[in-house]
């Protein structure tokens, strides 16, 4: 404690210091006080009082992790009357093919080195990417040398045609997401004058948005815009304005990394992201509304929202993907539209886990063990699975947990089979908890290894508490989805997302991240064959997807695809 207080103090201290030495340096400079607004964010209020985002936080230190409503700001006045007069504006170029840093620096008469010291986004002096856009120092003695005014470009020669962009330097936290929040850009046009930071998002990077002559509710029309010609175009509805666990944001940031790597196969996407919140609902699909096609639309969460999406996704021919909800839409089903459901709910599925059940363990005995007053009840599911036992002639039996308890009973049921699944009629973690102690107790005492537990998707929620119990056993339970944090495919794409977005891929069950990725990864491609892979069964990251037609509806698909995991001795995962 007192050494997190000590962190705290310290902390605060520095910010206090840096405060101090900040308005010292400022004392001769004229201050305005503004109360934040509700809305408002710091690009806003900068673009108002003509200052950049970097001088406001400089009187405000706090403002850098974010401004509340309600909060004093301490804006500084530029005066009329300061040395700035000889302040050049700054040059922009964006580099063609066959450019090197040498000849530009030659073009703009200044030296290479001032050219790197500008432009954090240059990594390699010997490869320049064609296509990013850098910014040109003025020409000063720190430079070594000098430019006329008459050597200054015209904007009519300016190669990379921005006119309405100012440089604007990354701070530390920022995301994708953030940056088209902040700007009101789309992600492609962030991108299309942004190239560099599709190797990565770092702080201190230079990067191009809106100068402040374009406010962020004007219209596109209004601003530089990557021209949109063929591709496909895709709508992202999320709930942002009311994201408060950040769910969202993290199904945003996957979606990216997927849609990266669809644009490096050679797809040209065009990506509009917006909120669909109940109150933003109805502007947003306005905006859509105006689009002339739109290929595809993930997203809505809400009933009013998945509604408004299903109509809009019907009027313009689209294929619209439902990513969160599991419930049933008996009238977005009933539309006629191309709709793919991808949490089906569970109901749905239990009759896909016992036929997968079936194959895989027909040669094992089945023991079913049921637990009295226990309200996660799995009736549903174990009449299912019993039905199909009995179709293929399985032989099974049931007994109460008090029973399964004494190690007689379980040394009984092992000795007269060569293999026997223990299936649980409950799923909650204190009945689990009293099987897999009576198993460990078995294999202690008594070396009995030939009983496997069988279980249900909130297994996989109980591995911090009994995951030595599930690794001794050789646990096994379905879910439809599952990501094995120790494979390496997932720690190269956890080593890409932080790298991006500078965080990990989050806690959840499931992770909203890779949901993200998963969902983007599948339909981008299903979009890029025209529709002919419908049929496959695809494992993702985390998701596995496998989409049926609903009876009497072949336009509006659910997905059946299920995992079943095991743990495994050695503490690896074996998923199948």
């Amino acid at each position: 404690m007192a050494m997190r207080i000590g962190k705290a103090v310290y902390r605060f201290l520095a910010v206090y210091m840096l405060l101090l030495v900040t308005l010292s340096a400022s004392a001769q400079q004229e201050r305005k006080e503004h109360i934040v607004e509700k809305g408002e964010t710091l690009y806003r209020i900068s673009l108002n009082y003509g200052v950049t985002i970097e001088e406001i936080c400089r009187l405000n230190p706090n403002a850098t992790y974010g401004i509340k409503v309600g909060e004093k700001l301490i804006i500084p006045v530029k005066s009329t009357s300061n040395n700035n007069q000889n302040k050049k504006d700054p040059i922009y170029h964006k580099v063609e093919a066959g450019e090197t840093l040498y000849s530009i620096a030659r073009e703009y008469g200044v030296s290479v080195n001032a050219i790197i010291s500008a432009n954090y986004s240059i990594g390699n002096a010997d490869k320049l990417s064609q296509g990013i856009i850098i910014v040109i120092p003025p020409a000063t003695s720190d430079s070594g040398v000098y430019r006329s005014e008459g050597s200054k470009p015209s904007s009519a020669d300016n190669k990379g045609g921005i006119t309405g962009l100012i440089a604007y330097k990354v701070p530390a936290g920022a995301t994708i997401y953030s940056l088209l929040q902040m700007t009101g850009w789309s992600e492609e046009q962030l991108y299309h004058y942004n190239p560099q930071i599709k190797n990565g998002l770092k702080a201190n990077a230079t990067i191009l948005i809106p100068d402040s002559s374009l406010a962020n509710n004007q219209a596109l029309g209004n601003r530089p815009v990557f021209p949109i010609n063929g591709g496909y175009t895709i709508v992202l509805a999320l709930p942002f304005s009311s994201d408060k666990g950040q769910r969202f944001s993290m199904y945003y940031e996957g979606f990216l990394m997927a849609l990266l790597d669809a644009k490096k196969s050679g797809m040209s996407i065009h990506l509009h992201a917006i909120d669909c919140s109940d109150q933003k609902l109805q502007s947003s699909i306005s905006t859509l509304n105006s689009l002339p096609k739109i290929d595809m639309i993930f997203g809505g969460v809400s009933d009013i929202s998945i509604e408004k999406l299903s109509q809009l996704a019907k009027s313009k021919g689209s294929t619209y993907i439902i990513p969160f909800t599991s419930k049933v839409y008996p009238y977005v089903a009933n539309r006629n539209a191309k709709i793919y459901q991808v949490n089906t709910p569970h109901k749905a599925l239990y009759r896909k886990v016992a036929q997968k059940f079936i194959q895989e363990y027909r040669n094992s005995f089945i023991q079913f063990v049921r637990s009295s007053n226990d309200r996660n009840s799995k009736d549903d599911f174990i009449s299912t699975l019993k039905e199909e036992l009995e179709k293929y002639k399985i032989s099974y039996s049931e007994m109460d947990l008090a029973l399964f308890s004494n190690l007689n009973t379980v040394s009984d049921v092992s000795g007269k089979n060569a293999q026997v699944i223990v299936v649980p009629d409950v799923s909650s973690l204190s009945a689990t908890k009293s099987l897999l102690g009576t198993l460990n107790a078995a294999r202690d005492s008594l070396l009995i290894t030939n009983i496997i537990p069988f279980g249900y998707p909130e297994w996989q929620t109980y591995a911090h508490s009994l995951g030595n119990d599930l690794k001794a056993n050789r646990a096994v339970f379905y879910t439809t989805f599952f990501a094995d944090s120790e494979s390496n495919t997932y720690r190269n794409i956890e080593g890409q997302f932080s790298k991006w977005f500078n965080h990990g891929l989050g806690t959840t069950y499931p992770r909203y991240s890779l949901l993200g990725y998963d969902t983007a990864s599948y339909f981008l491609a299903l979009l890029a064959s025209n529709n002919k892979a419908t049929d496959r069964t695809w494992n993702g990251i985390q998701s596995k997807f496998e989409f049926t037609s609903k009876l009497g509806n072949e336009e509006y698909k659910s997905n059946l695809g299920v995992f079943f995991v095991q743990y495994q001795a050695r503490g690896e995962v074996r998923r199948f």
